[in-house]
């Protein structure tokens, strides 16, 4: 049944019985959450985390006290005697007149003390080929070495912690050694003739600190070109 008002509006009358219901479905759930429930039990937890915790001081420990092998470097030498101007220009020539200057590296974190420090000294040449105290082989030449003295330093002397130190050595010989005024006199006649010479120092010292004794190592063959102006 409909009806119209003064405006023109046509209202339907819907009969009571013939009324529906409508109802909301309740909302479904489009996202969910998850909770994972630890099975370890806290005393494991710690106990992983203190286990993690002493290896890595272990692994410190290891690094900062493993010895480290300390080494040596023959720097160079230097000669303040008679300057060659002729034969006989160099007779008065000394052991004193050379000083080798040699350096200490340690790579440790605590100090190393050094002793006993000796070292052959040899004058290298292809020029000289008789009475070679040794033979080298070296940059596809064959040289023949006369020893001149040794670098000795026998008292204790101290390297800090991942420092080097530089030690002036002056050369030892036999005074009464004929054979010392001969190999020097080639040498440096050699070498203010060309300009420069090979030497080349090996040898040993004792090496020790705190935490380990590396005993009496020896050193390499070490070069150094002598220049003479």
């Amino acid at each position: 049944m409909s009806t119209k008002n003064d405006a023109g509006d046509v209202y339907v009358s819907i009969p009571a019985d013939e009324t529906h219901t409508i109802q909301a479905s309740p909302p479904v759930a489009t996202s969910y959450a998850y909770y994972v429930i630890p099975q370890e039990p806290r005393q494991q937890k710690r106990c992983g985390g203190g286990c993690c915790c002493i290896a890595i001081m272990v692994g410190l420990l290891l690094f900062f006290l493993i010895p480290r092998q300390p080494s040596v470097n023959y720097q160079y030498m230097v000669y303040s005697g008679p300057v060659y101007n002729g034969p006989g220009s160099l007779s008065n020539v000394t052991a004193s007149d050379f000083v080798g200057r040699y350096r200490f590296e340690n790579m440790n974190y605590y100090s190393v003390d050094w002793s006993g420090l000796a070292m052959k000294n040899y004058y290298m040449s292809t020029v000289a080929t008789t009475d070679c105290d040794i033979t080298k082989s070296k940059w596809g030449a064959t040289y023949c070495g006369k020893e001149m003295g040794s670098y000795e330093k026998k008292a204790t002397f101290s390297t800090g912690p991942r420092t080097r130190s530089y030690q002036d050595v002056p050369l030892t010989a036999d005074a009464g050694s004929g054979t010392f005024a001969l190999n020097v006199g080639e040498m440096l006649t050699e070498c203010f003739l060309n300009g420069q010479v090979l030497v080349m120092s090996q040898g040993h010292i004792s090496e020790t600190t705190g935490l380990h004794d590396f005993g009496k190592v020896s050193i390499d063959d070490q070069y150094y070109w002598l220049i003479c102006n």
